[in-house]
């Protein structure tokens, strides 16, 4: 577990891109400004791979509500322009945030703070549900992703730029890579990947 020293950072001023709460705590853990709309969200793995591999097009994308009975949270629909409507919408859902409208505006105040020279990109690939769905195609498109980035697994799956995190054994929370394994910093199981190298390394 790498302790999140904000001191050793060479440049505060990079975009976490990733795929589910992950980013918005490394913000957290070493202060800094949210510079990603990818706060408090997830996407799918697929829905995803798309978003980065056409970040700048899903970025100036129409967010829309969508409807959907079985979650109690909002959820949204990148819809491209029209000039890119051959790429399919994306969901996104927005389980941290109270309204449609609350979880749009801070999209729309994020995504103005990208800096397109200091993105990167986390995903992970750990919990059952999306182990289970994995298709070769998924694995395939996130190698196409041309941004510095990391994947975070519990076990090899041949992604490019993977990183192995084992799994607590007392921790039986579905979202284990969150789980904080301790309280005085704030650290969580993701924590066990050097994001501080990490980062440094690509920006």
């Amino acid at each position: 577990m790498v302790k999140m020293d904000a001191a050793k950072l060479k440049s505060d001023d990079f975009s976490i891109i990733s795929r589910d709460c992950i980013g918005g705590i490394l913000y957290h853990q070493l202060g800094k400004k949210f510079l990603s709309p990818t706060i408090n969200l997830f996407f799918t793995i697929e829905d995803f791979n798309y978003f980065c591999k056409y970040l700048k097009t899903y970025i100036k994308a129409d967010l829309k509500v969508f409807k959907d009975d079985n979650v109690d949270y909002p959820v949204g629909l990148l819809v491209p322009k029209s000039f890119f409507r051959k790429l399919k919408p994306l969901r996104v859902d927005f389980m941290h945030y109270p309204t449609f409208e609350n979880a749009k505006e801070k999209w729309e105040e994020r995504k103005k703070r990208i800096n397109y020279n200091k993105i990167l990109v986390v995903n992970s690939c750990c919990y059952s549900t999306e182990v289970d769905s994995l298709k070769e195609k998924d694995i395939k498109n996130w190698s196409k992703i041309k941004y510095p980035k990391v994947m975070l697994v519990e076990s090899s799956f041949g992604f490019e730029n993977e990183f192995i995190i084992k799994k607590p054994e007392d921790c039986k929370e579905f979202a284990w890579l969150l789980f904080q394994k301790d309280k005085s910093n704030d650290l969580r199981v993701f924590n066990d990947f050097d994001f501080i190298t990490f980062i440094n390394k690509n920006i």
